[in-house]
């Protein structure tokens, strides 16, 4: 088990030492966490993932399959409190670095020499707070993950910032050969960072179970990236809309208008972020939800035969 020997430790008591791996999320565990499958001979880490990943406690999320907007909607709300509250500090990071960067910005004078530093920090910040924000929608919806957020997230950036390098390369490449097998590879390799994200795998892996979940299902992937770029697309011209209005608010604030309008529009954008990637995670999780029930299917027609 490669995982197992990279995290020998198990994942809910880190003292112990862990004696295999979930077969749902692929998390080491101890022998005091087993939970033994109950319609499959699997062995899970928690009750949680044995939920997830058995026909008895999945059907709540098969809804996210057929209807992954509305769901992902209603996933979005009901983690709000939490996204408000997680998403506090990363804008007010965000807000110093791009002022320390741009002190009189709007004003006709020029950037100070820490800008390109700012412009660099702002975009680490921003990266940070997509991964968060996807870290909160994820525990929201699964349970799978545990602990604080903002260290969770933290210790799964470099893992997923390579995932994320490595799809770009296969979709550079592939375009590069004639287009097509470019969307192909963006379009198969869509879910690997929600693999990194909770399913704590490395980004090798990750774009191996992306490519494995969507085999045979690139048509209604492609359908689904079609309706979420709208969706995207209305998220974000309604998000441009109110900061150009809210800017000629704060315009009138003096010295604290540049802070608000930055403060606010961090925290339009993350949220804003944070509803199209529900819908992408309820699509995700029905899709998972499938692969499991047809790998299901073929075992019970495997040992009938």
């Amino acid at each position: 088990m490669p995982f197992l020997e990279r995290q020998a430790l198990c994942i809910n008591h880190p003292p112990q030492r862990a004696v295999a791996t979930c077969d749902h999320c692929g998390n080491a565990f101890c022998d005091a966490c087993l939970v033994e499958g109950l319609a499959v001979p699997e062995v899970y880490c928690s009750e949680s993932c044995r939920a997830t990943a058995e026909p008895g406690g999945i059907e709540r999320y098969t809804a996210g399959f057929k209807k992954p907007f509305g769901t992902g909607l209603k996933l979005w709300a009901k983690a709000l409190p939490s996204l408000l509250r997680h998403m506090v500090p990363v804008a007010v990071v965000a807000t110093v670095v791009l002022s320390l960067g741009f002190p009189e910005w709007g004003q006709g004078r020029e950037a100070s020499a820490f800008a390109p530093f700012a412009m660099f920090g702002v975009a680490l910040v921003a990266a940070y707070g997509v991964l968060l924000t996807g870290t909160i929608l994820t525990r929201r919806y699964t349970g799978l993950i545990r602990g604080n957020a903002y260290t969770y997230a933290l210790n799964r950036s470099i893992p997923w910032v390579l995932t994320w390098f490595l799809v770009a390369l296969a979709t550079t490449v592939g375009y590069l050969a004639l287009i097509v097998p470019g969307i192909i590879a963006a379009l198969r390799l869509v879910w690997a960072d929600e693999f990194v994200v909770a399913h704590r795998l490395g980004p090798v892996q990750a774009l191996q179970k992306s490519w494995e979940l969507t085999r045979g299902a690139l048509g209604e992937v492609f359908i689904f990236q079609l309706l979420a770029g709208v969706f995207g697309w209305v998220i974000f011209m309604a998000g441009m809309f109110g900061i150009i209005g809210l800017g000629r608010v704060t315009a009138l604030m003096g010295p604290l208008g540049l802070p608000v309008t930055i403060f606010t529009g961090s925290m339009a954008g993350l949220l804003g972020y944070g509803a199209f990637h529900a819908s992408e995670l309820a699509k995700f999780y029905g899709m998972r939800v499938r692969q499991l029930q047809q790998q299901l299917a073929a075992s019970e027609e495997g040992n009938q035969g």
